[in-house]
């Protein structure tokens, strides 16, 4: 099957090996009373805006396997939209700290493309609408460099930019919806299942979560599969995975190589 392959097992090791949980759980996460939280939300434009803001950060880490940090790293002043997507560059994640820390010649690249996507099965859960009613409503507040910078703002004035642990925070209030005992961190092995058992390529699985395999999948990467994460749709396919599959969650983690 698609899920025992050794090298999905071998990526879903190294994503745990990342960031590992903080605690193990025997149940997979049932990520739907969260997904029916956001819908019971309503629209855009009428919840409050901190309501808002929890949900586009909630809904961009399920769909692009960013951290915390990463959303906190998004440049919200130069980004791409079209009719169905918006991509934002996330400045120097992770990844490429690691990077230069280990080699100042690193070619890891200093920019994360962080596509989103639409999602038109359910307009309440569609990122690409959510991060685009967020811009638009707190635009007033955007007065700084800082504040036109960051793509998420504290709620309260002085609406400075939300630092990584308030990222966080909004992330897990609606994650413990279904799961009172996970956290932010959790997104990302959820987001990499979602795409996985919905039938995205490694290559794609891996991209989204800017993990690198080896150096033959490294140079595959440089050379086109952002496109590919543009072009499949990752947005949609991870949430139309994510409302009606969970029950194999367990298997995947449980079988992989400890």
């Amino acid at each position: 099957m698609f899920r025992t392959h050794p090298d999905i097992l071998k990526a879903m090791q190294a994503i745990r090996i990342d960031k590992p949980p903080t605690s193990k759980s025997d149940d997979a996460i049932d990520i739907i009373p969260s997904l029916e939280f956001i819908v019971s939300l309503g629209d855009n434009s009428t919840m409050s805006i901190r309501d808002l803001t929890c949900k586009t950060a909630f809904l961009l880490a399920l769909i692009s396997a960013c951290r915390p940090s990463d959303l906190h790293r998004i440049n919200a002043f130069d980004y791409t939209k079209t009719r169905s997507s918006i991509s934002f560059n996330c400045v120097a994640p992770k990844e490429y700290n690691i990077a230069v820390a280990h080699s100042a010649s690193t070619t890891k690249s200093r920019l994360k493309k962080i596509f989103v996507g639409v999602y038109p099965d359910e307009r309440h859960l569609c990122p690409y609408e959510a991060v685009t009613s967020l811009l638009s409503r707190t635009s007033l507040w955007r007065v700084s460099v800082d504040q036109k910078r960051a793509l998420f703002l504290i709620t309260k004035e002085p609406h400075s930019p939300a630092s990584v642990d308030t990222i966080a925070g909004w992330i897990k209030s609606i994650l413990k919806i279904s799961s009172p005992g996970s956290t932010a961190k959790d997104m990302r092995v959820l987001a990499a299942f979602f795409a996985q058992n919905a039938g995205a390529g490694l290559e794609t699985v891996l991209a989204l979560g800017n993990w690198s395999s080896n150096s033959v999948y490294h140079r595959f990467y440089q050379r086109g599969i952002k496109l590919m994460l543009e072009r499949n749709q990752v947005s949609s396919l991870i949430l139309s995975e994510a409302r009606v599959s969970h029950d194999s969650l367990d298997e995947v983690i449980n079988d992989s190589p400890q």
